[in-house]
């Protein structure tokens, strides 16, 4: 206990940002639909309004939404998933295929998958947005991907 009386009641998460909050996940299946300059505008704008250590906002940021860099992205990423999943996750995939019925198999194999038909699916997607951090080690580049991420919720109606 940390010394605060209020009543649970006043604690209650509730409303659009708090299920934003518990619903905001990786997006592997998206739309195919061009994302508008002043939206890709507007995510950067939120993104680098995030809290960072010191407030020092050493990140950049590069959106990729030119077809003809992410065909040659494409061909890079299938290949890094490719060793991904024959080194990293080799064990954990054999385990998981060794017994599909088991939960924990099952949520690997689904979000195996769900990773894979990103990768086949690589220059269909709209955009990416790389985020790079300069000189810091304590992980304040992810408030200003996790805003970038929440930022895109109202346009996500057209996801698959």
């Amino acid at each position: 206990m940390l010394g605060i009386e209020a009543p649970e009641a006043s604690w209650r998460l509730v409303g659009p940002r708090e299920g934003a909050l518990y619903t905001t996940r990786a997006m592997r299946r998206v739309s195919p639909d061009p994302i508008p300059d002043r939206v890709q505008a507007r995510i950067l704008d939120v993104a680098i309004r995030a809290p960072s250590g010191g407030n020092s906002q050493n990140w950049r940021f590069m959106l990729v939404d030119d077809p003809a860099v992410k065909s040659r992205l494409g061909p890079l990423y299938r290949e890094c998933i490719a060793e991904l999943w024959d080194a990293a996750y080799a064990d954990r995939l054999a385990r998981a295929r060794a017994t599909p019925d088991d939960p924990a198999s099952k949520s690997l194999l689904k979000v195996q998958a769900s990773a894979q038909h990103l990768a086949d699916q690589f220059e269909g997607v709209p955009l990416f947005m790389f985020a790079f951090s300069r000189n810091d080690t304590s992980g304040s580049i992810f408030p200003a991907v996790w805003s970038a991420q929440l930022a895109t919720r109202p346009r996500r109606s057209a996801a698959r």
